[in-house]
């Protein structure tokens, strides 16, 4: 690691910590953004990657697409499966006071079925 540019670091750095904060959803989000933009700028003027860049850079890749995976899936399931969308609403209750699905209708100004 000692002859890749700081770019090339950036990109493994960030990439490795994207993947041990991928729990938190934005830190990777950003993180992974930032270091596929890094990789590409280690590059200057040479028309090839270091590996240590394509190693950053696919870690990267890697997180932003289980990320996103992640995240849509549990929409998916919000919205698809009964059970899934009680317990969510029962932990977000627990926490806020109000259920998800309430605090989205306050969102939308639909205030009928609210408390």
């Amino acid at each position: 690691m000692q002859n890749l540019n700081k770019f090339a670091k950036l990109s493994i750095i960030f990439g490795i910590i994207s993947i041990l904060l991928y729990n938190t959803v934005v830190i990777p989000l950003v993180l992974g953004g930032l270091g596929l933009i890094f990789a590409e700028l280690s590059k200057g003027e040479d028309k090839k990657m270091s590996l240590g860049a394509m190693f950053g850079s696919s870690m990267c890749a890697m997180i932003l697409v289980v990320t996103v995976g992640m995240g849509s899936y549990s929409v998916y399931k919000f919205q698809t499966d009964p059970e899934y969308r009680a317990r969510v609403n029962a932990a977000y209750e627990e926490v806020y006071g109000v259920t998800l699905d309430e605090q989205m209708n306050m969102i939308k100004g639909d205030t009928t079925d609210n408390l």
